[in-house]
């Protein structure tokens, strides 16, 4: 009774406590010290698993929060990431239609370069075949007149088409440049040769007008150079041409520097420099004159003339070379532009020589020959029939390569002048059939076409024995 009934109430009352219900132990044991001990201590217990409890709700409902939190982030994360695929998705479809229309404009660019090709192979050849004849008769026809009058008026025929040639040939180097068919040729150049030809054309006209001349070349200058001598001379004669042109009083003065950069390759850097006192350039302007058909502002066509493409052309060339061109100018003072060439090996006086000793044309008498000329247009057949009359030669005329076989098949052919582009059978197809053939693969085959582009170039000089244009 003292010790069983008690305890089993407190057992009882233990057994009723759980987590909802964590009420004190209430069994009153005022007899019994050591249970009344245990007593205290129990509740004690109960009062800290009662805070303990406080706590994990505390907890939990925070954790519940954050639950909702991350769920709802974990929503908006999912949102954002469907939207960002199916941005990604639309801008890879957009970018899949860019790269296609890249890819179409880039062939419709081929296609339009290739035209463009085209279209410079036939304005080349279209162009240059009737000026060919009017600047061939006129020195034919200036040769047989005597009467001073026609003979001057011949000769402005001449000069005007060569003018006018050098105008076309400006303009199609300038689109053989921007469509990329432009080519430079090498070989060694002996400076003396374009001195030469600088005081051979303009030394008379600008002393004529009154000016002063100077060309003046460095002592150290290399004698010799290896360059695209064509080229250099195009743009010298642009840059002296353009000088005297808006030079009136004064003078013009041409100078050549040089410095070796790498005396181990003979390697130097050379500068052309051309001065006038001409009506300059104002500054604001001075980039703008090397833009294609741009001329200084004010400046009157009336007076001065010019397409506006001579500098555009020589700053193209300067740069296709690895040098460049650049001007100074002082308005109504005169302007001076340096033309230079980066790097420029030097050749050997002995192969220039060599060279020249191989240009020279020597007086030849010929042979008892028949030619065949095979040319589409009759012009020129007549032109090349009036150039070869004086010569010991019997001429066949024909109008296109198929003609052109049926005849050597007929006749003892010892030479072939051949035009390249004719209709019904073009001058590729008749070589072929020439050089294939035993019989006739030995006639000597000369290429005689108003085409200029260097593709025709290599494609006609590697099956024809020769190449005039």
């Amino acid at each position: 009774r003292i010790f069983e009934i008690p305890i089993n109430e407190f057992i009882f009352e233990i057994k009723n406590i759980n987590f909802e219900n964590l009420s004190s132990l209430q069994s009153n044991f005022e007899h019994n010290h050591e249970l009344q001990q245990l007593k205290i201590q129990f509740n004690e217990l109960i009062t800290k698993l009662k805070e303990s409890k406080k706590v994990v709700i505390t907890q939990t409902n925070e954790a519940k929060t954050k639950n909702v939190e991350l769920t709802n982030l974990k929503n908006e994360l999912e949102k954002l990431v469907e939207a960002k695929e199916e941005r990604l998705s639309e801008n890879m479809t957009l970018l899949k239609e860019e790269v296609k229309g890249h890819k179409r404009t880039e062939e419709k660019l081929q296609l339009a370069n290739q035209h463009k090709s085209e279209f410079l192979a036939n304005m080349s050849h279209e162009i240059r075949t009737p000026m060919n004849a009017i600047l061939g008769f006129s020195e034919i026809v200036n040769k047989q007149l005597h009467d001073k009058t026609l003979k001057s008026y011949m000769e402005s025929i001449n000069t005007s088409g060569k003018t006018l040639l050098n105008i076309i040939n400006d303009i199609l180097d300038l689109s053989k440049v921007e469509a990329g068919k432009f080519h430079l040729e090498y070989s060694s150049c002996p400076i003396k040769n374009l001195t030469d030809d600088i005081d051979s054309i303009f030394k008379s006209q600008i002393e004529n007008k009154g000016l002063d001349y100077e060309l003046l070349i460095e002592a150290d200058f290399p004698p010799v150079l290896i360059i695209d001598q064509i080229r250099v001379r195009q743009v010298l004669f642009n840059l002296i041409g353009n000088a005297l042109k808006f030079t009136f009083k004064g003078g013009i003065k041409i100078e050549m520097t040089s410095k070796c950069i790498d005396k181990k390759s003979k390697k130097y850097d050379v500068n052309f420099s051309i001065e006038d006192t001409g009506i300059g350039i104002p500054p604001n302007q001075i980039e703008h004159v090397f833009e294609a058909f741009n001329q200084r502002s004010r400046q009157k066509y009336s007076k001065f003339g010019g397409t506006g493409l001579g500098l555009t052309i020589s700053k193209q060339l300067s740069l296709l070379m690895g040098g460049e061109l650049r001007a100074e100018s002082i308005l109504h003072k005169g302007s001076t532009f340096h033309f230079s060439l980066k790097s420029v090996e030097v050749g050997s006086s002995s192969q220039s020589e060599k060279e020249r000793r191989n240009e020279k044309v020597p007086n030849i008498s010929f042979d008892k020959a028949t030619i065949l000329v095979v040319d589409d247009i009759k012009i020129n057949r007549d032109l090349i029939q009036t150039f070869l009359a004086e010569h010991n030669f019997d001429l066949i005329m024909a109008e296109n390569g198929e003609e052109a076989i049926a005849l050597t098949k007929k006749f003892q052919i010892d030479l072939i002048l051949l035009d390249i582009i004719m209709p019904v059978m073009d001058g590729f197809s008749a070589t072929k059939f020439w050089k294939s053939n035993e019989k006739f693969q030995n006639i000597p085959i000369i290429a005689v076409t108003a085409s200029a582009m260097k593709e025709d170039h290599d494609r006609i000089i590697n099956i024809c024995d020769s190449y005039l244009k």
